[in-house]
C-alpha cells in the first residue's frame, strides 16, 4: 500500500520536510478512534543493531511505565532499542495540584465539539481536558462541563500552554542514541495519556536545542508517549511505517500527524501526515 504523504509549507527556516516513520508506544485501552473495534498491535521485530538508550538522572518518586520503542525498516540508519526502555519518570518536586487545562490530541473523527486545530491540524484536534488521579490520568471535558468553566477556546488554550509549561519541569525524556552512539531522538513515555499534551509548552523546542538544533519534529501516534526528532526528514522517514502501525492498532489514538516547533517561540506548524489512508 502506498503510503501518501501531505505536506504543508513550513513559513521557517527549512522549506518542505518529508514525513517519517515515528515510534508507538505501549497501548492501552481508552477511548476508540474511529468507530474501530479493538485490536491487539503487533509486537514489532527488531531488525538493526540495537540503540543505547541514554536516561537522565531520575528522581527516587513515582514513575510511568516504559514502552516499546519504534523499529524503523531493515537498512535504515538510525536504529532505536528494541528492548523495553527506562522509564521517563517525574523529577523530584513536592506535591502539586492536578491540572485542570490542557489540550489532548485526539483523532478529528472522535474529538468533542469544543476541540479545536492547532497549527493547522487537519486530521487531528485538541480537546479541552483535564489531568485526574486515577488510570488513564487525562479525563475530557464534557460539553456541559465546559461550559461552566466560562472562558473561550482560545483562553483555554492560554491555559493548557502555561500547564504544558509546569509539567515539562516534572517529566524527563528519554534519549535514544543510534549505534554511532548519536543521539536519535527523544520520547516522554508511560502508562499515564498526558505526555501528548506536553507538545503545547511553549519551552519544549528549547529543552533540545543543544540537542537538535533551532526547532524539532513531534509526532504522538497514540496518547502515551511524545516523541522528538531532529528537524531532518531522513531521521523522521525511518520511523513512518511503525507510527502508522501504532496508530491504527491502538485503542487511544492521538494524531496521525506530525508537528514542527520553533525553539525561540514556541510556534507550533502542522508538517504533514503519515496515515496511507
Amino acid at each position: 500500500m502506498n503510503r501518501v504523504l501531505v505536506w504543508l509549507v513550513l513559513g521557517c527556516s527549512s522549506s518542505m520536510l518529508s514525513l517519517g516513520a515515528a515510534e508507538p508506544a505501549k497501548t492501552k485501552p481508552s477511548s476508540s478512534k474511529k468507530g474501530t473495534s479493538a485490536k491487539t498491535p503487533a509486537k514489532p521485530t527488531p531488525k538493526a543493531t540495537p540503540a543505547t538508550t541514554t536516561t537522565p538522572a531520575t528522581a527516587s518518586g513515582s514513575s510511568s511505565s516504559a514502552t516499546p520503542a519504534p523499529t524503523p525498516p531493515a537498512g535504515a540508519g538510525a536504529a532505536p532499542a528494541a528492548a523495553a526502555s527506562p522509564k521517563t519518570t517525574p523529577a523530584a518536586a513536592p506535591e502539586r495540584k492536578l491540572e485542570p487545562f490542557l489540550l489532548l490530541p485526539m483523532p478529528k473523527l472522535v474529538g468533542t465539539s469544543n476541540a479545536k486545530a492547532v497549527g493547522g491540524s487537519v486530521t487531528t484536534v485538541f480537546c479541552p481536558a483535564r489531568e485526574i488521579s486515577r488510570a488513564p490520568y487525562v479525563e475530557v471535558y464534557t460539553d456541559a462541563e465546559f461550559s461552566k468553566l466560562g472562558i473561550s477556546a482560545d483562553a483555554f488554550e492560554e491555559k493548557a500552554r502555561q500547564a504544558a509549561e509546569r509539567l515539562l519541569t516534572i517529566y524527563r525524556p528519554e534519549l535514544i542514541k543510534d549505534a554511532a552512539g548519536k543521539v536519535a531522538y527523544g520520547v516522554y513515555r508511560g502508562e499515564k495519556e498526558i505526555f501528548p499534551c506536553l507538545m503545547m509548552a511553549p519551552s519544549l523546542g528549547k529543552v533540545f536545542e543543544n540537542v537538535f538544533g533551532k526547532e524539532v519534529i513531534v509526532a504522538m501516534p497514540d496518547r502515551n508517549a511524545l516523541y522528538i526528532f531532529p528537524p531532518n526528514p531522513a531521521v523522521v522517514e525511518d520511523f513512518a511505517a511503525d507510527m502508522e502501525s501504532r496508530y491504527e492498532l491502538s485503542l487511544n489514538a492521538a494524531s496521525d500527524e506530525v508537528f514542527v516547533i520553533k525553539g525561540e517561540t514556541g510556534e507550533i506548524r502542522a508538517l504533514g501526515s503519515f496515515s496511507s489512508r
